[in-house]
């Protein structure tokens, strides 16, 4: 995207367009929709490797040892980015200098397509009624989110209203009442985490929002980290460093509605920084992944992070067991559970308007123009458990506690399906401050353990026993345990490997 011809002074801001009536266009109209992200070829770039060194200041003698350049230095989680010929890195990884030497992956927004629905409108003009992500939840108007801050690993989000390197961005209307805490752009490396795209203002407004759309957790304090770029794909080291950048930040919730690739396997340095994250007592958030595949997509299938699938709504109007899952996004037994991801290429409602989640965004074309866009999939699924979790937190559920508080909540899931504990139903879990419904507490054994495979007798396979107790150490009736046994593999098919964690979590 390059620079208008003309930049527009700083404090110009865009006049806002009060609209009297609103109306999308239809669902068939290709003239305002942007196709779903491309995904790389590769799930690593070819050319890079991350290195840590036991002395972080030997890397410019290190780079210049081998003819390597440095794109990243050592930041907070060690690691430092070069780039050369495969020789060279070859080399450098084995110099005694390097404790570790890693592929670094790439990442990309989880996006299953976009419609635009025209200006955003004046404070007057508020489209709640167009947000059916709410009533399906059940959510409650305005839960109280307090200080609670949460870090938005995307594109960047539409937070100011400035000029930078040429290129005018405008803050969009709706989060103009969220605070902005220690933004940064991990892809440029700079404090401005601009959004160039318009999937992170979007994921932004879904949690945040407060005006003409309403935010799952209005006014929710935001920490917009820019990991990815125009093209909606960034790298690996980014987002490890962003996370590393939350915790020092304060952050209470990470969203991470991004994707590695399904060859990726994660790294020391990406699993350091999410466990990091864990004992920093912040809550995660993962989109499960757009490829309708049987597994679900890193970050968010690390332990530490909630994995979310999508809902669409059904034929009979329903979002919980006719459709169920969207067919877009991915089936595990790691998926947590369901929240609404919509569909932009369907009108089961039949309202003329496509069954994809409202919000507001930039325009992909031009950051100094925000209006409403329908978008789908586990990203925005991902981004109202955010915004719930935030809410839970600022309720007095314990960071630990979330994932099992939202997971009680789920309505009509199948673990065979890949549907986690089903569909978000909030009841009147969020009616106000203090509000939270108390639960029980058990607690769960397992015992893993190895048997004979009977369809090959001389091998065995692993297999685990898991039973729930109750307080006093009796075991507990009707309780269901969720959960995912997960190993380097053994050579068998992904869907025997899934069938296992099945097994395993019943």
């Amino acid at each position: 995207m390059g620079p208008p011809d003309t930049a527009p002074d700083p404090q110009d801001e865009p006049a806002a367009v009060t609209v009297a009536s609103f109306a999308l266009p239809p669902v068939a109209d290709e003239a305002t929709s942007v196709a779903p992200s491309v995904e790389l070829a590769s799930d690593f770039v070819a050319g890079q490797r991350m290195l840590r060194l036991s002395d972080p200041d030997q890397i410019d003698a290190l780079a210049e040892t081998y003819g390597l350049t440095i794109l990243r230095r050592p930041g907070r989680s060690g690691y430092a980015l070069l780039e050369g010929p495969t020789d060279g890195l070859v080399a450098a990884s084995q110099d005694p200098r390097v404790q570790a030497s890693l592929a670094n992956g790439v990442i990309w927004g989880v996006q299953d397509g976009a419609t635009s629905a025209g200006q955003s409108g004046g404070a007057s003009q508020t489209y709640d009624h167009l947000q059916w992500h709410h009533d399906r939840m059940k959510l409650p108007a305005n839960p109280a989110v307090g200080d609670r801050v949460v870090a938005v690993l995307d594109t960047g989000v539409a937070y100011e209203t400035a000029v930078r390197d040429g290129v005018a961005y405008t803050q969009a209307p709706s989060l103009a009442s969220s605070a902005i805490v220690a933004p940064y752009d991990f892809v440029n490396d700079d404090p401005h985490a601009n959004d160039d795209h318009q999937h992170g203002t979007h994921i932004a407004s879904i949690i945040a929002s407060s005006g003409v759309v309403r935010g799952v957790a209005a006014g929710v304090a935001l920490m917009p980290i820019k990991v990815l770029d125009a093209d909606n794909q960034g790298h690996e080291l980014g987002l490890i460093e962003a996370i590393w950048h939350a915790i020092d930040h304060g952050a209470d919730v990470i969203n991470m509605s991004l994707s590695f690739g399904e060859q990726y396997r994660p790294s020391l340095a990406l699993q350091e920084a999410l466990a990091a994250a864990a004992d920093a007592g912040i809550v995660m958030i993962g989109a499960s992944g757009n490829r309708g595949t049987d597994m679900v997509s890193w970050p968010a299938a690390s332990p530490h992070v909630m994995a979310i699938g999508a809902a669409e709504l059904g034929d009979d109007d329903t979002i919980y067991l006719d459709q169920g899952r969207a067919g877009y996004g991915n089936a595990s037994a790691s998926i947590a559970l369901l929240a609404p991801g919509g569909n932009i290429d369907k009108d089961v409602d039949e309202n003329g308007l496509a069954d994809g989640i409202l919000a507001e965004s930039i325009s992909p074309d031009d950051p100094s123009q925000v209006g409403l866009w329908l978008m789908a999939g586990t990203s925005q699924s991902a981004a109202m458990l955010s915004g719930l979790a935030a809410a839970l937190l600022e309720n007095g559920i314990a960071p630990a506690d979330i994932s099992a508080t939202l997971q009680y909540q789920g309505k009509g899931g199948s673990l065979e399906k890949g549907e986690g504990s089903g569909m978000i139903d909030l009841w009147n879990l969020l009616p106000g401050p203090g509000a939270v419904q108390g639960g029980e507490t058990f607690y769960v054994a397992m015992l893993p353990f190895l048997e004979h495979d009977f369809g090959e007798p001389d091998e065995v396979r692993p297999a685990a026993r898991v039973v729930a107790f109750e307080a006093d150490g009796r075991v507990a009736k009707g309780v269901h345990v969720f959960g995912t046994i997960a190993g380097n593999g053994d050579g068998r098919s992904v869907l025997d490997r899934r069938r296992w964690r099945l097994r395993a979590a019943r």
